[in-house]
């Protein structure tokens, strides 16, 4: 995991290793050092952890609430009495999310 690099501590390490090299954020243009930022396959755009831990937390929260809407048109179509789902039912759905989350993101990188 990378860390943003300050003004200082890049000048330090330009003196220092002028060798080694930086990463910029596509998102962010923070900097870190070389190779510690993501770059998707077949693609020039590397992002910083913290800008792809944003847009995970942005997409799994979409994807949470789409799948709250799929369940209360459900129950709202039945008119049931209640929306109760026991602690079996909730375990398979959270295992089914993080399944759906992982093919999006799957699908999202071959696409970048």
């Amino acid at each position: 995991m990378g860390v943003k690099l300050t003004t200082m501590e890049i000048d330090e390490l330009v003196i220092n290793k002028p060798n080694e090299g930086f990463d910029n954020c596509d998102y962010c243009n923070g900097i870190e050092p070389q190779n510690t930022m993501l770059s998707f396959d077949n693609s020039d755009t590397i992002i910083c952890d913290e800008c792809n831990q944003e847009k995970f937390d942005e997409i799994q929260s979409e994807l949470d609430e789409a799948i709250d809407d799929v369940f209360l048109v459900a129950h709202q179509e039945f008119n049931t009495k209640s929306g109760d789902i026991t602690p079996e039912q909730n375990e398979r759905l959270e295992s089914l999310k993080t399944q759906l989350f992982d093919l999006i993101l799957e699908q999202v990188k071959q696409n970048l």
